[in-house]
């Protein structure tokens, strides 16, 4: 069905403000964590018995504490990405209308639902990692309190210093609980060469993959108006990210003159975490002349590689 390249899709979504909202549901969910942890762990211990159990029912705390988390975040996923998503769609649509372009774009809904359902699946992949980390943090600072404590020698020391200075035995237990939740309540997870908290990721996770998603709107609806061209945005950026600002790739792959989109890393923007570039249509008869001239000459060097590997070139070019 051909529509009218005119009709606008969803206004774009103010991003930070949707993600802040999920980050928050993060951050006040592991201070919840922590605080029924710190509860356990600040008991005197001496009532080993009674603990054992309280550990046990807050094992059963925490779990149902971040079931509520995947349940919260799954629909924040499914009402925010499409969402995204389409501001994409509006992104690509008023691009073209800026630039004067006012044909028809063939309706492909299949299109757009698929792409919808992957990033959906992604992101969910992602965040419950996120929350699967937590479960395992939680569980390791609870079971290091509950049955190595006895045994543990460093703790056993810090018992004994703890009553040979004349302190009362529960205030040494205070000081290794503080210290097993200094150690082990702050669950994290690896990405790459960076540790990040839970919380933190949850949020890198959300700013990357909506990024996606309104990228990929913007890309379908390029490909429903017949182009198959897109630019990558341009704001001066410092790292590897700079040779392909304001450069022009073939979505396809099929047109001669311009690399593949698949070909840079991620398959385009995001290029990392937190990137600020983006995708528009590139439309070659109503291009200016410095768009012309600057949308070709990608180094080979920098096509087919991961973004890591980009920026070890970037590194040594600057060097």
């Amino acid at each position: 069905m051909a529509v009218p390249i005119r009709a606008l899709g969803q206004e774009i979504p103010a991003g930070d403000a949707f993600i802040d909202a999920l980050v928050s549901q993060y951050r006040l969910s592991l201070l919840e964590l922590k605080d029924r942890a710190r509860q356990v762990l600040l008991r005197d211990k001496r009532k080993l018995t009674y603990g054992a159990k309280r550990a046990r029912l807050l094992v059963a705390e925490v779990e149902a504490l971040l079931d509520q988390l995947d349940a919260n975040s799954a629909e924040w996923i499914a009402e925010n990405i499409p969402r995204f998503y389409k501001s994409g769609i509006k992104r690509a649509t008023v691009a073209m209308d800026e630039v004067g372009f006012s044909g028809e774009f063939v309706s492909q809904p299949i299109l757009h639902q698929e792409a919808i359902a992957v990033l959906v699946n992604d992101i969910q992949d992602d965040l419950l990692a996120a929350t699967e980390h937590a479960r395992r943090g939680f569980r390791r600072v609870l079971m290091k309190s509950q049955l190595s404590l006895a045994t543990d020698r460093a703790m056993s020391a810090e018992i004994v210093r703890g009553v040979i200075a004349g302190k009362a035995r529960r205030e040494v237990s205070k000081g290794i609980g503080e210290r097993l939740m200094e150690e082990y309540g702050t669950p994290t997870i690896r990405v790459g060469s960076k540790t990040y908290a839970i919380d933190d990721y949850a949020e890198l996770v959300a700013r990357t993959r909506t990024k996606e998603a309104h990228t990929a709107g913007t890309i379908n609806r390029t490909i429903e108006a017949g182009h198959d061209l897109v630019m990558i945005s341009a704001h001066g950026a410092k790292d590897g990210c700079s040779y392909y600002e304001g450069k022009v790739f073939s979505i396809s792959g099929t047109d001669e003159r311009y690399p593949p989109l698949n070909s840079i890393p991620r398959g385009g923007p995001p290029f990392h975490p937190n990137c600020r570039h983006s995708t528009m249509p590139f439309v070659e008869d109503l291009a200016t002349g410095a768009e012309t001239r600057r949308a070709k000459g990608v180094p080979d060097g920098v096509l087919g590689k991961s973004m890591g590997e980009v920026e070890k070139i970037h590194r040594r070019a600057i060097k």
